[in-house]
């Protein structure tokens, strides 16, 4: 009994940790190809970085929307939607006609991409509480801090067999799957008397509570922490960035 129960646990934490990693696949997975798009979109290094920060911006904006609306809505509704619309964006950024349809297609993309982030952290928080939250949380995270490192190899090796536009369709079929999985592997863990009344003083109330507790951890944690997370991000994206502004004099 206690092995099925353990077996149990981490299923569900790389189900969850599955949704969480779409954030860092989708902003890193392309960088590889960024030589290669600047050639294609027929554009300049800065152009194309932009994308990269469309996608970044629309993943942080996206998880101040998402959050609320599946505060109001439940975890499941708003996930699986997300997952709905993430396919088809991602389609779409495989055959933007020019760079800036892309931009503006990366930023959506990252935009329902942060519905995975928010809403398997939030699944955590209704299904588990105290040292078993905080647990679950760690596991969580520890396997969804992976995929920053996976994605980038990920994508040189889809770009082995194909161009940067399998990359998106990778994305578009992963977004696929990921639907799937929220249609028939994620059970509400937010009911309709748990859910938060759907009026704008609630939700300027749960933000005030939010910005509080951000404070407080912020205070204790950032010393720490703050320095590992983003480090590692910026070092993957820097050194991509520097071999696109290496190559691009090489292109033709």
């Amino acid at each position: 009994m206690e092995y099925k129960k353990q077996n149990n646990y981490f299923r569900t934490a790389l189900l969850l940790a599955v949704f969480s990693a779409l954030g860092p696949f989708t902003v890193d997975m392309y960088l590889s190809s960024l030589p290669e798009m600047m050639n294609d979109f027929n554009t300049t290094a800065s152009l194309i970085q932009a994308s990269l920060t469309a996608s970044l911006l629309g993943l942080g904006l996206g998880q101040l929307v998402a959050g609320p609306l599946s505060d109001v809505h439940g975890r499941r509704k708003p996930l699986l939607i997300s997952m709905l619309l993430y396919f088809l964006v991602s389609i779409a950024c495989a055959f933007a006609p020019n760079i800036g349809m892309f931009i503006v297609l990366r930023f959506f993309q990252g935009f329902v991409a942060s519905a995975g982030l928010v809403i398997s952290r939030a699944i955590v928080r209704d299904r588990y509480s105290g040292v078993e939250m905080v647990k679950f949380m760690a596991l969580l995270t520890m396997i969804s801090n992976v995929a920053p490192l996976i994605s980038p190899t990920a994508g040189s090796a889809v770009t082995t067999f194909t161009s940067w536009i399998g990359v998106f369709i990778f994305l578009g079929i992963l977004g696929l799957i990921l639907t799937g999985i929220a249609t028939w592997g994620i059970k509400e863990s937010l009911y309709a008397e748990q859910r938060v009344p759907s009026n704008f003083k609630e939700l300027l109330r749960n933000y005030s509570s939010l910005i509080r507790a951000m404070r407080l951890s912020m205070a204790y944690c950032s010393p720490v922490c703050s320095p590992m997370f983003p480090g590692l991000h910026l070092y993957i994206r820097i050194c991509m960035i520097f071999r696109l502004n290496c190559f691009q004099y090489f292109l033709p």
